[in-house]
């Protein structure tokens, strides 16, 4: 065998036995509590670490929130998402480019595809969901979400009574602006802005209120009945701090100095 043909053979090797790059997503704007990130390092076992605000956030990783964790997270594509306590948050495919012309990736190609474990999340979509909301989906055990281009949450409760003995176990839907769709059991069920929807597995049904505090895991306001045109779950469209004020807390939207460490969070060094 001569030299150009053992370089070629080798050169083979490398490329399909080195792992692949991971691929990355975004970054952790605001860590607080017990966080950690498990990591795909493409073996059996996946690499679980402490995430700090900051750290980089790859495909394949999952994002863990403790009993007292929080963290919001920021997508290339700008989606914020923010993970309440108890949760586990998995990023199973993300692609975006915001140049149409971009030889890598197309607009049609922009995808989003993530996987709620656990417990409960708010989002508000970015350029995925602007470029291409069929390519946008939040899977669970018992139902996929998909997006209209929106600011939602979702809450996953089992059977295990962590939403409470007295909550139904299922998927749990709020919007605050927008509209959703979920599918489960062969049937796909619209929520639009101000609606709650709830699915068992078997399909969806209307919700005219939800189960107290739900939604509320101090990543912000809950919808409330009384104040829906002034302030749902509170904007948060330009504004990262209010994403993780508490209930009840008044906040206007608009530029901060410490947007990535809110107050209201004990603990935090923030300020009352």
């Amino acid at each position: 065998m001569n030299a150009t043909i053992k370089f070629i053979i080798f050169s083979l090797w490398l490329a399909f036995a080195a792992p692949a790059a991971a691929v990355d997503a975004g970054k952790a704007l605001f860590v607080f509590g017990d966080v950690s990130i498990a990591s795909n390092t493409g073996s059996t076992k996946s690499k679980v670490v402490a995430l700090s605000k900051g750290s980089r956030l790859s495909v394949g990783d999952t994002v863990i929130t403790g009993a007292q964790g929080r963290a919001q997270l920021l997508l290339n594509d700008q989606t914020k998402i923010a993970l309440r306590p108890n949760s586990r948050f998995q990023i199973e495919t993300f692609a975006y480019s915001s140049a149409a012309t971009d030889e890598l990736v197309s607009a049609s190609e922009n995808q989003a595809h993530f996987e709620l474990l656990k417990g409960g999340f708010r989002s508000i979509t970015g350029g995925v969901g602007k470029a291409n909301p069929d390519g946008f989906e939040v899977r669970t055990a018992v139902a996929v979400i998909g997006i209209r281009g929106t600011d939602f949450a979702g809450r996953l409760c089992v059977a295990d009574g962590d939403c409470g003995e007295e909550t139904a176990p299922g998927l749990y839907l709020g919007v605050n602006d927008g509209g959703i769709f979920g599918r489960a059991n062969g049937q796909e069920y619209d929520v639009y802005d101000d609606q709650y929807a709830f699915s068992d597995g078997t399909g969806f049904s209307r919700l005219a209120d939800l189960p107290a505090n739900i939604l509320d895991s101090g990543l912000g306001v809950t919808p409330s009945q009384a104040r829906k045109s002034t302030n749902r779950f509170i904007s948060v469209a330009s504004d990262p701090a209010v994403f993780s004020t508490p209930v009840g807390r008044e906040v206007l939207a608009g530029p901060r100095s410490n947007a990535e460490e809110p107050a209201g969070h004990e603990g935090s060094g923030g300020s009352n």
